[in-house]
């Protein structure tokens, strides 16, 4: 399933006699706790049902051959020089060449976004938070779920819903690039104070609620769109083609 050993440096462990010695072995001046045999125990304890117990053994099985943890020369987390970069560009289309997996995807974006809003909140409750960070998300609609079938992206729109209700606060800014923008949840689009909206079908526009201009939006041309925005009213724009 995977190695299921964790190493420590023993001068930096506190002593605990209820430590079940089976578990722990050591190796120089590094203990050695296997959470493998810990894990099995704590079912056994526990006294799952055989279903439960059988579920949750697959799901690890399939997290340790989805090649995203313990790879070495990674980070364990993002550190907040990195976090507060000027300009941080995060590419994950290299995970899917590795897996097809949702659930690896979804795991290391969870993580990722994890990390900025712990940073963001440590500034804002120390009263340092004085830097806007805007985080923009291309084909957002690939973060939140499209069916039965893609359960483990509902804790990416949770925390999403999170960022955008409690990021303002703490100078968070979102930016959410989709084409299919009837995937998002009615609570992100709520939350969107500003929407650009392009050539779309009908139905989007309207759920936009931008039916007055659905003359334009269905015929539009490339570069042709409206922002509509709670600061200004709406403004039918035309970008210059790069």
């Amino acid at each position: 399933m995977y190695s299921g050993y964790i190493e420590f440096e023993s001068k930096k462990l506190p002593t605990n006699k209820s430590k079940k010695t089976q578990l722990i072995s050591t190796n120089g001046d590094k203990i050695i706790i296997s959470t493998k045999d810990a894990f099995f125990d704590s079912e056994k304890e526990l006294k799952l049902p055989s279903q439960t117990t059988d579920a949750i053994e697959r799901t690890l099985k399939a997290y340790g051959e989805y090649g995203i943890f313990n790879v070495e020369g990674s980070y364990q987390k993002l550190s907040e020089k990195i976090l507060q970069s000027r300009n941080l560009i995060i590419d994950l289309s290299w995970v899917l060449d590795y897996t097809a997996s949702i659930e690896a995807l979804s795991t290391i974006t969870y993580k990722i976004l994890s990390d900025f809003f712990d940073l963001k909140d440590k500034k804002y409750k120390e009263g340092k938070n004085d830097i806007l960070s805007l985080l923009i998300m291309d084909e957002a609609h690939e973060y939140f779920p499209q069916g039965g079938e893609e359960v483990s992206k509902e804790i990416i729109e949770e925390f999403l819903n999170k960022l955008m209700r409690l990021g303002r606060v703490r100078n968070i800014g979102v930016i959410m690039a989709t084409h299919v923008p009837d995937d998002l949840n009615p609570l992100i689009l709520q939350l969107s104070n500003t929407k650009i909206i392009m050539r779309n079908e009908l139905e989007i526009i309207r759920k936009m609620y931008a039916d007055e201009f659905a003359d334009l939006l269905i015929n539009a041309q490339p570069g042709v769109g409206l922002i509509r925005s709670i600061k200004f009213s709406n403004v039918v724009f035309r970008s210059k083609m790069i």
